[in-house]
């Protein structure tokens, strides 16, 4: 299987230390399938900046493929983060070149020689997301806690897999969530819940995960690491969905042992 992350790309400003990290939804899940043995390539925009540089560098050294990401006259994306008891924080954001992302007829050409494509609510690409869907044989997308059900009324009719936060969830929301995935057509549908464990919603049939336990030092990076281990497991290892959920377990318990979402921090 090949996978491409599509879209937003961020350093996190761990502001205890005064350093940053690589990050975004559709960088974490492209590295972290790629530790996992899968070919990945990332797209995106950064800034013609230091910053943009050591992003596209740190996914080099992952075995990343940044060879379509694009270079804009934008600053790199910041994300501020304070750190409370090993748990992420996000108190503020500096908006730029990965906010910027089009999509070229190359773009969408090079996209379709990907098994797998995977974005967010945070790459901005809802007006292209019909595009990108029909360049894509899977479109999987991250819609973490913040959209409305407008917005996945516009966006659930392009996807494969729909991902979601919802610690915060009643059983009724949760319902709700997989109760529109279905009626979109979604294949899968995913419910992450913090130490709650997950909810997975595959072909009409759910599955439950708890958390793996370990030793917590950033949990920055888990949820994403959930998904990509849960992808690789279902459409590359071909595991039944309850294996592939306990191997998604195992694996963001392990990005949660090291600061940020895969390390390779630089000075702020």
């Amino acid at each position: 299987m090949k996978l491409i992350g599509v879209g937003d790309n961020v350093l996190d400003h761990y502001m205890d230390q005064d350093l940053m990290y690589p990050g975004g939804n559709a960088v974490n899940v492209a590295v972290y399938a790629r530790k996992l043995g899968v070919e990945t390539a990332y797209l995106g925009s950064v800034g013609k900046d230091e910053p943009g540089r050591w992003l596209t560098q740190a996914l080099t050294k992952e075995g990343v493929d940044v060879s379509r990401v694009k270079e804009l006259e934008w600053k790199t994306n910041i994300c501020h983060v304070a750190l409370v008891e090993g748990d992420r924080t996000f108190v503020g954001s500096d908006g730029g070149a990965s906010d910027e992302l089009f999509l070229s007829e190359a773009d969408f050409a090079y996209i379709s020689e990907f098994d797998l494509v995977h974005s967010s609510i945070y790459s901005r690409l809802e007006d292209q997301l019909e595009d990108l869907s029909k360049a894509s044989q899977r479109l999987t997308f991250d819609f973490s806690n913040d959209s409305t059900a407008s917005y996945r009324e516009k966006v659930l009719p392009w996807l494969t897999a729909a991902f979601f936060s919802g610690s915060d969830l009643s059983e009724e929301e949760l319902e709700g969530l997989f109760l529109e995935c279905r009626q979109a057509g979604v294949e899968l549908c995913l419910v992450t819940r913090g130490s709650q464990g997950a909810i997975l919603e595959y072909k009409g049939t759910k599955y439950y995960q708890g958390i793996t336990p370990t030793e917590v030092v950033d949990t920055l990076g888990a949820g994403d690491g959930f998904i990509a281990a849960l992808l690789v497991a279902l459409y590359d290892q071909k595991l039944d969905p309850q294996t592939s959920m306990k191997k998604a377990s195992e694996f963001a318990a392990k990005v949660c042992s090291d600061y940020g979402a895969f390390g390779q921090a630089m000075s702020y």
